[in-house]
């Protein structure tokens, strides 16, 4: 039987279980291109103590970040819930493409922790217009059954990056009516996923195969449509027994219980990935022109990043914002003043050439 690599996804504001990590990241750019990046974040006592091996970051912090520790931690709100951090690590770069490049983290944490950013620049003589771009890869993961089976690209897109952009024509009851069709077949397709983990996990005990239709039985009377669903290696086993009126594969699970929820806890494991909340801050130095950004204050730019944003696509990050050359405008003020002198020279020299 082939090996199926799977991550188990969390259902969004739904079956959310486990504890987030949250992350303030403020990217300070220069007028000149150089980066300045602070990360802020909650460690507990060991690594306050001293001790950097437990590391809350989602990376490795040895190579040249700046740690500052804080006596007091402080609250800062994440989108209307307030949460305190106590510790913000920091680091200059010549371009914003330098932190992700030199950013040493596993490849499962690679998507949110490691964004590929860029700044690039266009010159006029008034002005030059700069572009930033930060995009989070989507999250690399196989699945036994595929999100396309059960949601199509504008509504996956819809459901992890809220793009309401083509549903404007909807009212509030036909957006609810809409949101919670996409729920329904969301939360499905993560309960189908931990079904065939589970079976993959138990016909590879088992040395056996099992009917679909045995299997697709067993599924329907596991899964009861909503998020307080129980689907997992001991309840499928359980459940199969019920169905074909036996005892066998209990037995399986108990004689190989460790191995079963080892396994199984791996397959499941990148949901701590998932469950992570960054707040990006981008702070310009000139005038905003464009961005997808949903908060502007001033020169600030702010966005909600997590793993549900990446979990199907790749998130991007944009901002378009312009500098003024202040030189081109002297030099130009300096020529235009040369160019009127020189007429009035020129003037005055005929005028006396005309008179003599």
């Amino acid at each position: 039987m082939k090996t199926i690599k799977i991550i188990t996804l969390v259902v969004i504001s739904v079956i959310a279980t486990s504890c987030s990590s949250y992350y303030r990241t403020i990217t300070k750019l220069s007028r000149n291109g150089n980066a300045q990046r602070e990360i802020y974040a909650k460690a507990d006592s060991t690594f306050m103590s001293g001790n950097i091996a437990n590391n809350p970051y989602l990376f490795d912090i040895n190579s040249g970040w700046a740690i500052k520790r804080f006596k007091t931690p402080y609250k800062y709100n994440f989108f209307g819930e307030d949460v305190e951090l106590n510790v913000m690590i920091s680091q200059k770069a010549t371009s914003v493409s330098d932190f992700s490049e030199k950013t040493i983290c596993s490849e499962i944490k690679r998507p949110l922790a490691a964004p590929k950013e860029s700044l690039t620049k266009k010159f006029r003589w008034f002005y030059t217009t700069y572009t930033y771009t930060c995009i989070y890869p989507k999250i690399n993961y196989d699945v036994p059954v595929s999100i396309n089976k059960f949601l199509t690209p504008k509504e996956q897109r819809l459901w992890s990056q809220g793009d309401f952009d083509k549903y404007k024509a909807l009212n509030g009851a036909e957006m609810s009516n809409m949101l919670n069709d996409i729920e329904k077949k969301f939360i499905n397709w993560y309960y189908r996923n931990l079904f065939e983990i589970s079976i993959d996990i138990i016909e590879e005990k088992y040395n056996g195969n099992i009917s679909q239709n045995v299997k697709e039985d067993v599924y329907k009377q596991l899964y009861n449509g909503t998020p307080d669903s129980d689907i997992t290696p001991y309840k499928v086993c359980k459940q199969l027994d019920i169905n074909l009126k036996g005892n066998s594969f209990e037995k399986l699970y108990n004689d190989n219980e460790k191995k079963i929820s080892k396994e199984f806890d791996s397959k499941t494991s990148v949901i701590n990935i998932i469950n992570n909340t960054i707040s990006y801050e981008l702070i310009v130095p000139g005038e905003i022109l464009s961005t997808n950004s949903p908060i502007i204050k001033s020169d600030t730019l702010i966005w909600k990043v997590d793993g549900t944003r990446n979990l199907f696509s790749s998130y991007t990050l944009s901002a378009e914002y312009r500098i003024i050359n202040t030189w081109a405008f002297i030099i130009s003020i300096l020529v235009v003043l040369i160019a009127i002198i020189s007429i009035v020279i020129i003037k005055k020299r005929n005028i006396s050439k005309h008179r003599i």
